[in-house]
């Protein structure tokens, strides 16, 4: 059974991310990998073998696993025929945890698209120290949440440490440009968040996913949630709160905590802003927004009026003219007598970030995941894409057309 097993299945290939992911392996993936996709409804998964056709003829052999997430029979028997599964059935509180289930019990290493926060400390609270004795390796938030921050301040330690031979400090994450839209499937995510989230406390946690008692200590000030709008000397430009921090910080955290960055090393992150009065307006509207989405009238409202339903997101002309680009800015804390320097980073993506950049970095984790594992670190359990993959992954997003580099 086991040589016969697929090195990869797309769970969820019917929904809007999985098909984009599904196509971006029609497009990359090396000939010799075994690949399939798997969903509820044998005639939607079709569709999408057809149209991947288009993308590549080999495609109308493409297996096709038949799962429903409401049964845990149903899921093990698709992740029983895989080495690797490849996740973007979301929300994922909701059809995540059975399909974790059965990948640390058949030997499957995982990853996802989760910005679920309350989720993947639920994973890493029953799941950790099973995947490790199983030797699995789970890795959610594969997609633009969270693999520029967690990648990009890997590097920039890295470099901090490698190169200059000194421990890293406070680092700082500045999301200085983004064009893209959003899916109905992220509404549902950010939905499900809000409805079961235990403790609101929880959002602010920067240290929600840390193990072990280092995720209820206080804050330290530099990590703390930035709520106000501030001029940033790094970039030359007005910031406010990062519209991504609230999963991202938390992963970067649980990095720092399984690969040990430095005991002064920090992590925040800030969205760059093109003036004064456009940060203040940036503020405002994003406080609004968030309190709109937390009563349920005005939230059903915006659903109902404004925010896109499930399967619908950006097209294709809007995911190709899509870019991101982020800034990572490192203090070295160098030895006594000699000064600390300041390194910058660089992570851009020439796609829509959430969905046109997402399926690249979902798909090309997967594929890390099935073919490098010789080159990665010897770890396992429930893990980040830095402490999974690391450098390797930077490199294969590298040859994607991702830019990953120290500029200054």
């Amino acid at each position: 059974m086991a040589a016969s097993k697929l090195d990869i299945v797309v769970w969820g290939a019917t929904g809007f991310t999985g098909s984009l992911t599904a196509e971006y392996l029609a497009e990359h993936a090396p000939a010799t990998i075994k690949w399939g996709i798997a969903g509820r409804s044998r005639a939607r998964l079709e569709g999408v073998r057809d149209r991947l056709c288009a993308v590549n003829p080999k495609c109308k052999d493409l297996p096709i696993l038949i799962g429903d997430s409401s049964s845990q029979e149903s899921i093990d028997g698709v992740v029983s025929q895989t080495r690797v599964v490849i996740s973007c059935a979301g929300p994922f509180n909701k059809y995540g945890t059975p399909v974790v289930d059965a990948c640390v019990r058949f030997g499957a290493d995982y990853c996802d698209i989760t910005g679920e926060y309350p989720w993947v400390r639920t994973i890493v609270d029953k799941y950790h120290e099973k995947a490790q004795a199983a030797g699995v390796r789970i890795v959610p938030c594969c997609g633009f949440d969270s693999i520029p921050s967690d990648l990009g301040t890997l590097m920039v330690v890295h470099y901090i440490k490698n190169k200059l031979g000194h421990e890293c400090g406070p680092v700082k994450q500045y999301l200085v440009s983004m064009k893209g839209g959003v899916s109905g499937g992220t509404i549902a995510s950010m939905v499900d968040i809000i409805q079961t989230q235990p403790d609101p406390a929880w959002l602010t946690n920067p240290y929600l996913l840390k193990q072990g008692s280092e995720r209820d200590a206080p804050p330290h000030p530099d990590d703390a949630t930035v709520r106000t709008i501030a001029f940033s000397k790094d970039i030359g430009k007005w910031t406010g709160p990062g519209v991504m921090a609230a999963i991202n910080t938390k992963v970067v955290h649980r990095s720092n905590s399984l690969l040990h960055y430095g005991d002064a090393f920090t992590y925040n992150e800030v969205s760059g802003q093109k003036g004064f009065l456009p940060a203040l307006l940036y503020l405002l509207g994003l406080g609004l927004f968030v309190m709109m989405m937390y009563f349920s009238l005005t939230r059903a409202l915006l659903q109902r009026l404004v925010l896109p339903k499930p399967g619908e997101g950006p097209s294709k002309a809007q995911r190709d003219s899509g870019s991101f680009h982020v800034v990572v800015v490192g203090q070295s804390i160098p030895p006594k007598g000699t000064p600390s320097t300041s390194v910058m980073g660089a992570v851009h993506g020439i796609k829509d970030p959430g969905y046109g950049e997402t399926a690249k970095m979902l798909a090309e984790s997967g594929m890390c995941l099935a073919l490098d594992r010789a080159k990665t670190p010897k770890v396992a359990g429930v893990l980040t894409p830095a402490s999974s993959m690391g450098e390797v992954l930077i490199q294969r997003l590298r040859a994607a057309g991702m830019t990953f580099a120290i500029t200054q």
